[in-house]
């Protein structure tokens, strides 16, 4: 064979063996696919929300607390008002957490793992709808290499996309394989993984309505009158979910972030969007240039109306779409749908396409697959080289794409160039420089974002921030208080402007600031720089070891490293009232809950010196300075350390 012939047959699906082998190598090719395309992101780092929801998220760090995530809403973030009821999700964190550490590669591991197993499972759907090896190894090759689906890959916090998508296609597989054998095991099997998957993404309330679509795939509407009892045990579970996510649901529902006028056209404009995107994966960026639309006379609603009812036409009549390509397109905007009708924040995303894209997939492997079938030879051959460039193309798109998620910086550098009038990538861009101490350059972003939208409260409370550490105390004041002025019940903001008075001396104004978030509700951080004042302004050690007190009796509200600073401060204060040995216990609480607290060390030093113990206290230096090596705290350390150890 040369060649000529083997190409040939690779593209129309010639016998190179037998169909199980063929099948097998098709899906190893698949997984070496999404492995040189989605393999460099096990070095990348975490991404926006994925901070708050795993790496500042405490639920996540134990296994016992998975009972718990399917109660609590909450559990979902360090955030209370960012709940979210996924309870296996977070169960998926826990044991990744468990497993691989606390770490980033670990958890992009899995993630690519799941997108791996999706597209074979994407595979062997094809292959269960009919149409043959070639059809089915195109959409699996589309799915797992288009560069729409990098974002669901590189970024954590879209594996509620892979494993939703996982656990929904296995309700469908399972219910495929009751539907040939009609045992009862496997419908069971399609109602545990429907179940799974709603646990996982609300998205899932598809399920019923795409297993009445696989029906009409398979023997059309006569099929699906026959089964309608078997959809609604499916359909069953959607209640079931809605009561036990009764409050999120509620909030998404009942309280929506744009009117529901403006929603209906802002989401048509969305599908006809959506569909350029994977047709013409190019302009990819983690935050859109995509406005909210107000009326059906925009014209842009208008344009995406006329693309989505001639795109229908064409469906419903039009010779050259078949079956297949009807189901695919129908499962797209199915999968579409649960996004289209809740308003959200966030208007369109790419991760957001990634359960809706099976359905493209299909549709386009079954048009490659008409394409490459053609009768002629040579015109055969060239569309099998066309259809292999083409994937080619797409591999090393996704790969080009995914090196932009190698960290915030590269991530938010990106989104701000292609979406210069949306607001979020500047802020999140701005957060990046300042982390990386590029202060002007992040100044300048933030300024740039609340030039977009003056009145954007993280914007301005981050620039207030930045010039808070740069010493500008009055202008970063003038920031907070702006906020306040719209927001009085804004506590980062208020806690802020009390450091800002604090900084500039005025430790009254600061005191005032601080009465008032207590005011409103118990506060650790207030608590601890009342303490604060009082020792230092005031000299008065009673009143500060009263607010450090309080400040840990604040409970959950306490974060760890607020109760390193209370413990440190309460050394403080007890070795002022001549509290000596509950001053070393407070010393040693706050190096037991963080051994590199240089500022601990040093306080117990000199606390061990003035009790008589040298040697104790030169090692306590010794590890204040090599914590600390360049900063005025280490020298501190060395020079005590010299007195005692000539």
């Amino acid at each position: 064979m040369n060649w000529r012939d083997l190409a040939t047959c690779c593209a129309t699906g010639g016998a190179l063996g037998t169909p199980t082998r063929r099948a097998l190598a098709t899906a190893l090719l698949v997984v070496a696919a999404v492995c040189v395309a989605h393999g460099g992101a096990l070095e990348y780092g975490f991404h926006y929300d994925d901070f708050h929801s795993i790496v500042r998220n405490p639920a996540i760090r134990s296994l016992g607390n998975i009972p718990s995530f399917f109660v609590d809403p909450t559990q979902f973030s360090e955030n209370a008002e960012s709940a979210m009821y996924r309870p296996l999700l977070l169960a998926s964190y826990a044991l990744n957490h468990a497993l691989t550490g606390s770490g980033a590669p670990g958890f992009h591991a899995v993630n690519v793992l799941l997108h791996a197993t999706n597209a074979l499972l994407v595979l062997a759907l094809a292959l269960q709808l009919g149409g043959g090896l070639l059809r089915a190894g195109l959409a699996s090759a589309l799915f797992a290499l288009t560069p729409v689906n990098v974002e669901a890959a590189a970024y954590v916090s879209s594996r509620s996309e892979l494993l939703a998508a996982l656990l929904l296609l296995g309700a469908c597989l399972a219910y495929g394989r009751w539907h040939s054998r009609r045992a009862e095991r496997w419908y069971a099997l399609s109602l545990a993984l429907a179940a799974a998957a709603l646990l996982t993404k609300s998205v899932a309330v598809v399920v019923p309505a795409a297993l009445a679509l696989l029906d009409w795939h398979r023997g059309g509407l006569a099929l699906v009158r026959a089964r309608w009892r078997r959809y609604l045990l499916h359909g069953a579970l959607v209640p079931v979910y809605v009561v036990a996510s009764a409050a999120v649901v509620a909030r998404a529902v009942l309280q929506p972030v744009r009117p529901w006028d403006a929603q209906v056209w802002t989401q048509l404009k969305a599908v006809a969007y959506y569909a350029k995107l994977w047709a013409m994966p190019v302009g990819l960026t983690v935050e859109h240039q995509f406005d909210v639309s107000r009326s059906p006379g925009e014209l842009a609603v208008l344009a995406a109306g006329a693309l989505v009812l001639s795109g229908a036409l064409v469906l419903g009549r039009g010779r050259l779409a078949g079956r297949s390509v009807r189901t695919g397109v129908a499962w797209f905007a199915l999968c579409l749908a649960p996004s289209a009708v809740v308003p959200l924040i966030v208007l369109v995303n790419e991760h957001r396409l990634y359960l809706p894209g099976v359905g493209l997939s299909l549709a386009g492997g079954a048009l490659l697959a008409a394409a490459v079938r053609r009768r002629a030879a040579v015109p055969r051959l060239v569309a099998g080289l066309v259809v292999a460039t083409y994937t080619t193309v797409l591999a090393l798109l996704a790969l080009e794409r995914s090196q932009v998620w190698v960290d915030e910086l590269s991530l938010w550098t990106d989104a701000a160039a292609r979406a210069p009038r949306m607001v979020k990538p500047h802020l999140r861009l701005g957060d990046a420089l300042a982390r990386a101490g590029e202060m002007e350059r992040a100044e300048a972003e933030y300024r740039r974002a609340l030039e977009l939208r003056p009145r954007h409260v993280a914007a301005r409370n981050n620039l207030g921030q930045l010039l808070l550490g740069r010493g500008d105390f009055d202008g970063a004041g003038d920031h907070f208080s702006r906020i306040l002025e719209h927001h009085p019940s804004n506590v980062p903001a208020r806690l802020n402007l009390a450091a800002a008075r604090l900084g500039r001396g005025d430790w009254q104004g600061a005191r005032a600031e601080y009465g008032r978030v207590l005011a409103a509700a118990p506060n650790s951080d207030a608590q601890r720089h009342l303490g604060h004042i009082a020792l230092r302004f005031e000299g008065d050690a009673e009143a500060a070891l009263a607010h450090y007190e309080r400040a840990l009796q604040a409970g959950d509200e306490t974060h760890h490293e607020t109760e390193v600073q209370v413990q440190v401060a309460r050394g403080v204060a007890l070795r002022a009232l001549g509290r000596v040995a509950q001053a070393e216990e407070a010393y040693r609480r706050a190096l037991s809950l963080d051994p590199s607290a240089g500022q601990a060390w040093h306080n117990l030093g000199n606390l061990l010196v003035e009790n008589g113990r040298p040697r104790e206290a030169a090692q306590a230096f010794e590890r204040a300075a090599s914590i600390e090596p360049g900063s005025a705290l280490g020298a501190r350390a060395r020079e005590r350390l010299q007195l005692i150890v000539p």
